[in-house]
Formats: C-alpha cells, sequence, structure tokens
C-alpha cells in the first residue's frame, strides 16, 4: 500500500519497484502458470473428444511409470489408488491428467482457447494481456520445438509448461463452467452494456453437470483438496456451498536486474484457488493466486482467502 494524496511525488519509485510491482495490474496485466485450476478445462476437453467417460478409472501409484519415479510425479507421492473423473478434481490426481493430456494431444490446445485463454478477457482495459498458449504459429515464431503431443499435452493437463494466464482469465473461465459453457466477456460496472453476445462452447450438459460435481467435492466432501480450509476446526463456514479448485503451479524464480546484473529475490510456486458459487445457483466465480509460496499449496494459501473473499461478499449482497 501507499498514500494515494502523496502518488505523484513517489510515482518513480513505485514504478520502478522490481520487488513488489506496485503498480502492475495482475488480475489483467500478470501472467502466471495456473496449475491444476487447469484440470476442469482439461477434463471436459477430455469427456468432449470421448477419450474417457466419466466412470474411467486410473490407479495412482504416486508416479506415472513404475520405472521411473523421479519424472512424473503426482503431487501425493504415496498415490491415490483407483480414481474416476470426478474424483480425479476432489484429489487433484496428476496421474489422470497426464493420461489425458497424452491422449488428447495437441487438441487440448483448442479446447483451453474455447475457454478464452489464448485471447485477452475483454474487459476494455489497456493493461489487459492475452493468455500464452502454445500454438504452432507461436512455437515457430519463437523458434521452439514443435509440440510434444506425450511431453506438452502431459504438462498442459495440469496447468504447466508453455501455458499461462492471467486471473481474470480463470476467473472468466471457471465463470463459463457455471454458466453452463457459455463464454462472455468480463464488464466492469453494472449497468454497462453487454449486448456483446457470448459464445456457446459445445459441451454436453452431462459433462459440466461431471465436472461441476467434482468441483463441489473439492470444497465440500472430507477428502477434498480443500475441505479443510473451509470446514476446519477453526473455521467459520459458509452459509453456501462452493465449487471449487486449488492449484500449485511451479515457475521460475524471482530477479531483478542489477548494475552488476541479475539477482535472485524470491523463489516458490504459485498457490491457486479459483471456483465459483453457490454450487446450485452460481452467481460469483473467483480467482485467487498468492506469488511465490515456499511449503505452501493452493489449498492453504489461496483457500483461505478466497473463503473470506466470499463471505464478503455475501456480506455486500453480492449473493441472492
Amino acid at each position: 500500500g501507499y498514500d494515494l494524496n502523496k502518488f505523484r511525488s513517489i510515482f518513480r519509485k513505485i514504478y520502478g519497484d522490481q520487488l513488489n510491482y506496485v503498480y502492475l495490474n495482475r488480475a489483467i496485466a500478470r501472467r502466471y502458470p495456473i496449475g491444476s485450476t487447469a484440470k476442469p478445462f482439461s477434463a471436459l476437453a477430455a469427456l468432449s473428444e470421448g477419450v474417457l467417460v466419466q466412470s474411467t478409472s486410473y490407479n495412482c501409484i504416486g508416479r506415472l511409470f513404475e520405472d521411473l519415479p523421479g519424472k512424473w510425479q503426482c503431487w501425493n507421492r504415496y498415490g491415490h489408488g483407483y480414481l474416476d473423473l470426478i474424483g480425479s478434481i476432489r484429489q487433484s490426481c496428476n496421474i489422470y491428467y497426464y493420461k489425458i493430456g497424452e491422449l488428447l494431444g495437441g487438441d487440448i490446445r483448442q479446447w483451453f482457447a474455447r475457454f478464452g485463454f489464448g485471447d485477452v478477457p475483454g474487459t476494455g482495459l489497456p493493461e489487459e494481456r492475452p493468455g500464452l498458449i502454445p500454438t504452432d504459429d507461436w512455437l515457430a515464431k519463437h523458434k521452439k520445438p514443435r509440440f510434444n503431443p506425450r511431453g506438452e499435452g502431459r504438462l498442459m493437463a495440469i496447468g504447466q509448461g508453455i501455458f499461462e494466464a492471467t486471473p481474470m482469465h480463470v476467473a472468466n473461465a471457471m465463470a463459463t463452467i457455471a454458466r453452463g459453457g457459455l463464454l462472455l466477456p468480463p464488464t466492469l460496472v453494472r449497468g454497462q452494456d453487454s449486448s456483446v453476445d457470448g459464445v456457446q462452447i459445445p459441451l454436453d450438459p452431462s459433462h459440466i453437470e461431471a465436472v461441476q460435481r467434482g468441483m463441489y467435492e473439492v470444497v465440500e466432501a472430507t477428502n477434498g483438496s480443500a475441505y479443510k480450509y473451509f470446514h476446519g476446526s477453526n473455521v467459520i463456514p459458509l452459509g453456501f456451498e462452493i465449487c471449487g479448485k486449488t492449484g500449485t503451479a511451479q515457475t521460475s524464480p524471482q530477479v531483478i536486474k542489477t548494475k552488476g546484473g541479475r539477482k535472485l529475490i524470491r523463489r516458490g510456486d504459485m498457490a491457486w484457488f479459483a471456483g465459483f458459487a453457490p454450487y446450485k445457483n452460481p452467481q460469483i466465480a473467483i480467482a485467487v493466486v498468492v506469488e511465490y509460496v515456499v511449503g505452501g499449496s493452493g489449498g492453504k494459501n489461496a483457500g483461505p482467502i478466497a473463503r473470506e473473499t466470499l463471505r464478503l461478499c455475501e456480506e455486500f449482497g453480492y449473493l441472492d
């Protein structure tokens, strides 16, 4: 924070702050790896392409390959056992989504583009940035290797690799799931002209229902990845049910430029919680990211912020 009354005199200082980037509108201008908040969209892509059905189960042993213990691991090194699609969202199982990414291959990119991740969200603010999806044109322009369906497909399915988005992208994509697949540009002011036609993503209602159920169980089932952060012993429960998704995304360390070169100042993960509420009558979509968390997680670090934000939304009358 800073004193707005002194803004003119301190502008150069805050604009040049390479540690906190106070002047950066992170909601629309900072791209992040989105981690496991990508999994609901990967699940919808897989269901829509017919590479699996809701009841398809995979056995998570903590890693994808028995003989490669150091590669393609799940966040739960002991494994989740057999999970179906809803269970994979509830438990945020990486192994399930490595398999989805491999099955979808390059097609996964088109599905993330359909949810708006490759474009600017459409608020009209000049700082808006498009998301980053590794299309063939982008890879060629930046002299990168061709998209590897087995490697990059797996990574993209869990929100890693060459794939980044702003918090606004994630929140708006969550709103799209809540609306049954209708993608709309976010508007900033109540009453603002919102006559822009939305785009209906071709999704089966039963697929939407399954993914929404998995996101509901993330928060409301006792073994969900965010349950204890919304229903723990020291938590005052909300008066409505949440659909959510946790995410803990690996990212490059933060460095700043110095006279001697570059200096490492922060390292850690990007901790996410995203979703919508209430479950059966969605009115609010949310995305929270906490930067450079060390030893934490999306549920632990971002979940409580999302919980209290939603509580305030209810108190201020944003929920019927």
